[in-house]
């Protein structure tokens, strides 16, 4: 089955960082996402970001790590990994976002039943999921937000309580 998210990683010299936010990933639930990972580190990942990625493998996760170099910068980053993307949405995550369980499952929740094109919490800067078609098309993340929506969620267990409401 294809991935309903695939969830983009840029990299560079953290190897402790990244482990613990594949450590997040993988305690993710709900969703089928894909990791594409690009790496412009000087060193290869480190052991604990490799016995992540194993891990996630392992649990049917796919993880591609892609070696993005020389540097050029985070927007060159972004605008790699975004090319490798298939997923109908797409979740930039920073590599020291520790994500909690169901995150990634209320972030999909909220941008697929509202239809906006991007979805983030207030209270993580680094992570953001977008409508690909829609990103694709604008160009941009403040014309994605001004021409199809943006919606900030606020903390998990506060979203929780709204959902059960409506």
């Amino acid at each position: 089955m294809d991935p309903a998210v695939d969830v983009l990683i840029p990299t560079r010299d953290r190897p402790a960082a990244l482990a613990t936010t594949l450590a997040g990933l993988a305690a993710q639930d709900g969703v089928t996402f894909r990791i594409i990972l690009s790496d412009q580190s000087e060193l290869p990942l480190g052991h604990a970001a490799l016995a992540m990625v194993r891990a996630l493998r392992r649990q049917g996760v796919p993880v591609k790590t892609l070696c993005n170099r020389p540097p050029r910068g985070i927007a060159q980053q972004w605008d790699f990994l975004l090319g490798h993307a298939r997923a109908p949405y797409v979740l930039f995550l920073d590599d020291d976002v520790l994500l909690k369980t169901g995150s990634l499952r209320r972030l999909h929740t909220v941008i697929s039943k509202l239809g906006c094109g991007m979805v983030s919490y207030s209270d993580v800067d680094g992570c953001t999921m977008f409508d690909r078609a829609a990103l694709s098309s604008a160009g941009s993340s403040d014309a994605v937000a001004e021409r199809f929506g943006s919606v900030t969620v606020r903390p998990a267990d506060a979203w929780s309580r709204v959902q059960v409401e409506h």
